[in-house]
């Protein structure tokens, strides 16, 4: 399963508020830090289509 969650932050000081939104839905959702990734969604498809 693939997810991708974006965010807004106006100004540099926003994005603690920001990312901290962000992990809230994530822990809501039951994502556990060890199941995020760096890669992007399309990088991700295509290493799953090359299975």
């Amino acid at each position: 399963m693939f997810l991708e969650i974006d965010t807004q932050a106006k100004e540099q000081d926003d994005l603690q508020d920001a990312l901290d939104a962000v992990r809230a839905v994530l822990a809501e959702l039951g994502v556990a830090e060890r199941d995020l990734t760096a890669d992007t969604y399309a990088d991700a498809v295509r290493a799953r289509r090359s299975d």
